[in-house]
């Protein structure tokens, strides 16, 4: 596990270089993290599997967040008003939920 203190801009850097190099530890950071993927140039893929240190979480299994997520229908209003933060947990759970769609 590598921690990363630091804003996105930077661990956009130590993501990519760690791609290009094969290492694939689990990265994980805090607040800083959460505008890596509106970084210029940066392959959000790279961003898949990172954990941020955050009171939501796209994976939790309780059901008010749970429900927070199935019942939101205007994602655009979310997306105008809401964090980085809330982004990036909402992009991972959609791509969970397409990849769940095309693996059944």
């Amino acid at each position: 596990m590598v921690f990363l203190p630091i804003y996105s801009t930077e661990a956009s850097l130590i993501l990519t270089e760690a791609n290009s190099t094969g290492y694939k530890p689990i990265f994980f950071g805090c607040d800083g993290l959460d505008g890596i993927l509106g970084v210029k140039n940066f392959n959000k893929e790279l961003a898949e599997g990172v954990m941020l240190l955050t009171p939501f979480s796209a994976d939790a299994t309780d059901e008010k967040q749970y429900l927070l997520l199935k019942h939101t229908k205007n994602f655009t209003m979310m997306f105008l008003t809401s964090s980085q933060q809330m982004r990036m947990t909402v992009y991972i759970f959609l791509r969970q939920q397409l990849k769940g769609r095309s693996q059944a």
